[in-house]
C-alpha cells in the first residue's frame, strides 16, 4: 500500500495528515468545512483503494457519503466499515 490518510474531524474544519506505509508524513493539512468541494477534491487526487483512517467518532457518516461520492466511474465504490475501516474506492 503506498499512502494512507488520517482524518480528525472538528466541527469547523477536518485536520488531514498523509502518510506512507513507513510512517513519513508527506502533507498535513487543514480542510474547512464550509468549503465542500475543496474537500471533495482533496480526496479526488488519491488512488482508488487509499485507506483513509478517521477518529473514532459519531459525527463521520457525511465523510464515507462524500468519499463514497469521489467516483470516476461506476465501478468506484467506497468500502463502508466503520471509521477506521473505510479506504477509497477500489
Amino acid at each position: 500500500m503506498g499512502q494512507f490518510i488520517g482524518v480528525d474531524i472538528h466541527r469547523k474544519f477536518l485536520q488531514v495528515c498523509v502518510m506512507d506505509a513507513e510512517g513519513v508524513v508527506s502533507e498535513e493539512l487543514r480542510l474547512e468545512m464550509d468549503e465542500p468541494k475543496a474537500i471533495e477534491q482533496f480526496f479526488s487526487r488519491f488512488a482508488e483503494g487509499t485507506p483513509v483512517v478517521v477518529e473514532a467518532t459519531c459525527g463521520w457518516m457525511w465523510l464515507a457519503d462524500l468519499l463514497e461520492s469521489v467516483q470516476d466511474g461506476p465501478d468506484r465504490r467506497a468500502r463502508v466499515g466503520g471509521p477506521a475501516a473505510h479506504q477509497l474506492p477500489a
